[in-house]
């Protein structure tokens, strides 16, 4: 049987189309160690999740870089570098008034 045909005939016979409730891969960390995750996270300055892992690593939690992440993510934490592009200098600015100007004169 298909699918598509097993749905059919849930639906034909007027059961309950809604999917089943998944519970998933058990947790690996308690919910103390959550917190002690965020927690470590929120006294650390410009924290990455390295940094983190190694402060849970002196208080004998050990959790590995992508469980920090995750339970960053969940706490609604995220840290991204932040952004910085170079400046131009002079001579990008002299190219690209040069360009502007020869563009400006083609119309």
């Amino acid at each position: 049987t298909s699918t598509v045909k097993r749905w059919l005939s849930r639906w034909k016979t007027g059961k309950y189309l809604d999917d089943h409730i998944r519970e998933g891969r058990p947790r690996v960390t308690s919910e103390a160690q959550d917190n002690s995750i965020v927690n470590a996270a929120l006294v650390i300055d410009e924290p990455t999740s390295q940094k983190v892992q190694h402060q849970l690593q002196k208080h004998s939690l050990n959790v590995s870089e992508r469980t920090v992440r995750r339970q960053l993510h969940e706490a609604g934490l995220q840290y991204s570098l932040p952004l910085s592009k170079p400046l131009l200098t002079s001579k990008d600015r002299q190219d690209r008034s040069q360009w502007a100007t020869q563009v400006q004169n083609l119309d």
